[in-house]
């Protein structure tokens, strides 16, 4: 990886954290830096919040947004089943998020590079291809004698113009 995708990807790591961190923060309605069932039914109805969790990238957070599957979620998140998700399960739960989101980017990258050099290869068979017809068909004009002096193909229309040139 080259050194500018590797500060980018230093960028995005330290904004995607920081965004984490708020989104916390946002839903820790009574700072304990824990987050307990009610106060994230209450902090997924934040459009902010709830837009984080679906995007993430970590399944479990993104499933915290279905009321149906918090309960399991909340139980998954909760590493030392406290009942709550402690700032520390949480920077888990986002470090494997971050680790996912990561491996996109460098995945997109991988296709976009294959995606250039599949038009660069591309490019270069249509030269090839180009090169050979011309090739052959200044072969098929040597041979009918269609080439004049300086190696240029006469068509037709060259050969009577030369023709007339001559007659003058």
């Amino acid at each position: 990886m080259r050194q500018k995708e590797r500060d980018e990807d230093n960028e995005f790591a330290m904004d995607f954290q920081s965004k984490a961190r708020e989104v916390f923060c946002m839903i820790d309605a009574d700072e304990s830096w824990t987050l307990d069932k009610e106060e994230l039914i209450a902090g997924i109805g934040q459009k902010r919040v709830s837009r984080f969790l679906i995007a993430c990238g970590n399944e479990h957070l993104q499933y915290l947004c279905v009321p149906a599957r918090l309960g399991h979620m909340l139980f998954e998140l909760d590493a030392d089943h406290s009942g709550e998700i402690s700032l520390e399960e949480w920077d888990m739960a986002i470090a494997i998020a971050l680790d996912k989101k990561l491996e996109q980017r460098a995945a997109r990258r991988r296709r976009d590079l294959q995606v250039a050099a599949n038009a660069r290869l591309e490019e270069a068979f249509d030269l090839n291809a180009e090169t050979l017809d011309a090739v052959r068909d200044l072969k098929l004009a040597q041979e009918e004698g269609r080439v004049d002096a300086d190696g240029n193909i006469l068509t037709a229309r060259s050969e009577e113009h030369t023709s007339e040139l001559q007659s003058l």
